[in-house]
């Protein structure tokens, strides 16, 4: 990231003569002979702090990084502005390192390739842990020999499959630059980190010796100088003709482009080729990583890594981002934990100096809305026993909130602090972030038929996490594997759990005579709420199961073994014995009587649905009446039979309510906010049939009663 020139400018004025009076601190203090070079920063958010990891290099005076194997730099501090800075943990570096290896394929390198295969391949063998290499040879174009694998042997053996082209170019420039593109499209995670190895024996040009790049040296440096998070250290190998001659090659610009991208280079003839490659795995070799939590604020940071390498003290700065502030305060939050049997949060302060506060406050804002939806003031707190946090309603389960602290003083003013040690103040001393997990938990832990000769109920059963005296309701459905067969399990309640938690309860689902008999994979959809708290959150839980129906000769066996059936059987046999003994009595004259005709029932089915507007955003909308007509339309339009003005996400022809056969159906005509019944979203212009009574929902604001037996 570049700074701006007012940026830039402010900084050097502000922290040019403390910088200088620091590395003066100590009398006869001297230029650095190093450099502390950064490559690559981390910045990942934490709860108090933000987690700032810093991969850094050590260079001599002329710029090349200096080997792990002579010292290892001390004291290494993290520092916001002009603080004093943070201690950082240093080691090696353990994330992946990207790798990729260009080797020079142009006419002049047809004699030393097998010498150069050699020494690369050698090379590959001291390569920093979790390397990465993909190999590439280049003339006029880039060809790929090897993806990117951290198998050595794969790599040697595509470096062996370099081969010259006799009187092929050089293009030096733009093969350096698609290996950064290449990084810059393989690299995905923040810690992972990237270099290139560029080997040549001659300059950037065509064998007629002119330009052969599109890009120049330059453009190169800018690609690799200009990342997203971090470097490309590009390290450069020159091969010369011999001894004191190097005329093949451009070493100014080989130096520049490794200098300028914080990386090594290398310059010999072809007797120092093992030489040359293994000092440039040592190199690679030489990065370390610096981690420390700060505490940073909102947007970007300037901050300094700062040590102490061979009894010299070093320092740099570098810039990095925060999603967040992060201040030093009197109240830190150690730890929020959601109690689920009184519904509350037990919230855990740390207090540097208890006797400075005389009442806390804890607010609940939802992150969503962004709207306080509840406030708790604590006076004479003891603090080391957690605040008890009772939810109210406002909590919705599944839903993202924030706790912000404030505190009061002795004198009943809201303490303040600085926002990152500058004019501008809060009295938001700790805040965290909760996800609400609802009052209750369950789980079905079992599906079973109420029997196997002639099953005419599921029997659910649930295991439920609450310790509460509230009882608890529930509705969902059970349906096949292809969602085409549906069972609602209509609105209902649970007892309460009075036995230590978890309770089981049971609850019946009647079986449809068309699933009785046809067995397969279905799944059970429930949805569970303490009783009068439906909207303050809903748990779910789902879990499938395999019906296998009774065979024929079982459910003939279990009809005929019916007591009923066997009650109408015995009647049938007496009836059947009666009569062969009243047939075979002497018949006298009897006075015969006219037949008496069957009465005639001339009434036609008359079809009447119960509609209860329960819940809109229109009050003066919410009403109950009687339909006996159909078909019906209910909508927001002036063409609907049932309309319901007041709620946007209401279409004009929203829902269309049938008969067919004598049986209610419920059809979305293509609705843009979509048809809920009981909870599930219909499929629009399909009907779906209303068996039972049921809740229509319309959108999301609008919720209906649909009873097809209001007089039962």
């Amino acid at each position: 990231m570049k700074k701006s020139p007012l940026v830039g400018g402010l900084i050097a004025l502000f922290l040019v003569p403390w910088s200088w009076s620091w590395h003066l601190a100590s009398p006869g203090a001297q230029m650095p002979t190093h450099e502390i070079v950064i490559l690559h920063t981390v910045a990942e958010e934490g709860e108090e702090a933000l987690d700032l990891s810093v991969y850094f290099t050590i260079v001599d005076a002329n710029g090349r990084p200096v080997s792990k194997e002579h010292t290892t730099p001390q004291d290494i501090t993290i520092a916001l502005g002009n603080e004093e800075g943070t201690d950082a943990e240093v080691g090696d570096p353990q994330s992946p390192i990207y790798i990729v290896l260009l080797l020079d394929a142009s006419g002049s390198m047809a004699r030393l390739m097998g010498k150069v295969q050699e020494a690369a391949a050698a090379a590959v063998d001291h390569a920093p842990p979790n390397a990465f290499f993909a190999v590439y040879q280049f003339n006029e174009l880039p060809t790929l020999l090897q993806e990117f694998t951290d198998d050595p042997q794969l790599v040697k053996t595509a470096i062996n499959k370099a081969t010259s082209r006799e009187l092929a170019a050089t293009c030096l420039y733009d093969a350096a630059y698609g290996a950064i593109e290449t990084l810059d499209n393989k690299i995905q995670a923040p810690h992972e980190r990237r270099a290139i190895i560029l080997f040549t024996d001659g300059k950037d040009e065509t064998a007629e010796g002119g330009a052969c790049s599109s890009f120049s040296n330059a453009d190169v440096i800018e690609k690799a100088t200009t990342p997203s998070p971090s470097k490309t250290p590009i390290y450069t190998i020159g091969l010369c003709k011999g001894p004191n001659d190097c005329s093949n090659i451009d070493t100014a610009v080989l130096e520049e482009i490794a200098r300028e991208t914080s990386a090594s280079w290398e310059i010999g003839e072809p007797e120092q080729l093992n030489a040359l490659f293994e000092d440039i795995m040592g190199a690679l070799n030489s990065q370390w990583l610096a981690t420390a939590p700060v505490l940073a604020r909102a947007g970007e940071n300037w901050a300094y890594l700062r040590g102490s390498y061979a009894n010299e003290r070093l320092q740099e700065d570098f810039s990095f981002t925060s999603k967040r502030d992060y201040t030093r305060s009197l109240v830190t939050i150690s730890s929020v934990q959601y109690e689920r049997t009184d519904d509350s949060y037990h919230i855990t302060l740390g207090v540097k100096n208890p006797a400075q506060i005389r009442e806390m406050i804890v607010e609940a804002w939802s992150e969503a809305s962004g709207v306080k939806v509840q406030e708790k003031i604590f006076k004479d707190v003891d603090f080391s026993s957690p605040l008890v946090f009772d939810t109210n309603e406002e909590f919705k389960t599944g839903q993202d909130y924030r706790f912000e602290v404030r505190a009061k003083d002795a004198s009943g003013k809201l303490i303040e602090i600085p926002v990152d040690q500058g004019k501008e103040k809060t009295s938001i001393l700790a805040e965290h972030p909760v996800t609400y997990e609802g009052g209750v938990a369950f789980e079905i832990r079992s599906i079973s038929e109420d029997s196997r000769w002639n099953p005419r109920e599921l029997i659910v059963k649930l295991n439920i996490q609450s310790s509460t005296d509230d009882a608890f309701e529930y509705h969902g459905s059970v349906q096949d594997a292809s969602g085409a067969e549906r069972i609602v399990i209509g609105e209902d309640e649970i007892a309460a759990c009075e036995e230590a938690p978890p309770c089981e309860r049971s609850i019946r689902v009647p079986l449809p005579t068309n699933m009785r008999t046809r067995g397969g994979k279905y799944q059970v959809l429930l949805d569970l709420w303490r009783k009068g708290e439906r909207d303050k959150g809903v748990t779910s839980s789902q879990k499938e199961f395999i019906y296998e129906a009774p065979g024929f000769f079982v459910r003939l066996g279990a009809f005929v073994l019916n007591p009923f059936v066997l009650g109408v059987i015995a009647l049938v046999l007496v009836g059947v014995v009666v009569g062969i003994i009243y047939w075979r009595r002497p018949k006298a004259q009897e006075n015969l009587l006219p037949p008496v005709l069957p009465p005639t029932d001339h009434l036609q089915g008359h079809h009447q649905l119960l509609i209860k507007v329960v819940k809109t955003p229109d009050a003066s909308q919410r009403r109950e009446l009687i339909v006996d007509r159909f078909p019906r339309v209910i909508g927001r339009g002036t063409e609907a039979d049932v309309p319901i003005t007041g709620d946007k996400e209401i279409s004009r022809r929203h829902v269309e309510i049938t008969v067919k056969f004598h049986q209610f159906y419920v059809t979305d005509c293509g609705s843009s906010n979509k048809t809920f019944l009981d909870g599930i979203e219909l499929e629009p212009n399909k009907p779906t049939l209303l068996d039972r009574r049921a809740t229509l929902r319309l959108g999301q604001s609008t919720l209906l009663e649909l009873d097809p037996n209001p007089y039962r």
